[in-house]
């Protein structure tokens, strides 16, 4: 019963600052060039849609696939060339391994 009376603190993440910097669309008989900045204080992350409405998260274009395709089958390729040696250094697969994983990992968050 001292729980339902007490107060409770809930930890929710905020973003301490947005910034937000648009150009509003132009129609060809009006042309907008102005730029707008909005600068949003302490946003609780449940609220971003208030923030940002049409906020679309992107997806990968073909090129980014294109990408991804290329480095695994140039990493596989590294690494199978580099077991077939006879001291097949492990340092050398990881280091290969890693490196493309990471290039990976960029184009997807880029």
């Amino acid at each position: 019963s001292r729980n339902l009376l007490g107060k409770t603190l809930i930890q929710e993440p905020t973003f301490d600052r947005i910034i937000v910097v648009y150009r509003k669309a132009s129609t060809k008989s009006k042309k907008e060039r102005g730029i707008f900045v909005k600068h949003f204080k302490n946003i609780p992350m449940a609220d971003m849609e208030i923030v940002l409405p049409e906020k679309k998260n992107p997806g990968l274009t073909p090129m980014d696939w294109v990408k991804f395709l290329i480095s695994a089958v140039v990493g596989l390729v590294a690494v199978f060339s580099s077991l077939e040696m006879p001291s097949a250094d492990w340092w050398v697969i990881f280091a290969v391994l890693s490196t493309v994983v990471g290039y990976i990992v960029k184009t997807y968050f880029t």
